[in-house]
């Protein structure tokens, strides 16, 4: 399944609401922390990924929503609650700043997919738990977003017919998997029988 239109602006608030981070110190090598996922090796982000997160944000609206950068800039602001030039040409200088934004893009993507899944099938005490911990860990403020993009994917009928579609791909493929697997046994079998040498009988004459 590929990012399209409709799951675009539920993925772009998912994106930027959760950050992984590290405290600073002179390893860099240490593991950066978020709520929903972590990176093992970023020698290269120093504190957290949030500028990558924007830098993704800024990538897909473009090219998802076959918009200029500057207009995905200037979208992408308006989420974080900025809406000045300054603030729309600084998400478009960090845009460019940023590298393999595609791949890091369907990585995000991927793990929007699963988190999609577990929120239309939790329950609203397991989401209030969650919500609970969120503002531990980040604000209320930050909290309260992630709450209305909850209630906000949870009633669209969209979300739901494109989580269905995912979980039948999800099946599909591990029914291809299978029917290659025993494929390739079969063929492994046969061609090991091929091989075989049958051993003439020394009998006495």
């Amino acid at each position: 399944m590929e990012l399209n239109q409709v799951d675009l602006p539920y993925f772009v608030r998912f994106v930027l609401l959760d950050v992984t981070k590290r405290h600073p110190s002179k390893r860099q090598a240490m593991p950066m922390g978020g709520f929903w996922m972590s990176r093992l090796r970023e020698p290269s982000m120093r504190v957290s990924d949030r500028r990558l997160r924007r830098g993704v944000c800024v990538e897909v609206y473009g090219r998802v929503g076959g918009i200029s950068i500057s207009s995905a800039a200037a979208e992408v602001a308006t989420l974080l609650g900025g809406s000045t030039s300054g603030e729309v040409e600084a998400l478009r200088v960090e845009y460019y700043q940023c590298q393999e934004l595609k791949r890091n893009a369907e990585m995000f993507f991927g793990q929007f997919l699963s988190w999609r899944n577990w929120l239309l099938q939790a329950s609203e005490k397991r989401l209030g738990s969650n919500l609970d911990l969120f503002e531990q860990d980040h604000s209320k403020a930050a909290a309260g977003e992630l709450g209305k993009l909850f209630a906000d994917l949870r009633s669209n009928l969209g979300q739901q017919a494109r989580n269905r579609e995912w979980l039948l791909e999800l099946g599909q493929n591990a029914m291809e998997w299978i029917e290659y697997r025993d494929t390739d046994d079969a063929i492994r079998e046969k061609s090991a029988e091929e091989l075989r040498i049958p051993i003439a009988s020394n009998s006495s004459k």
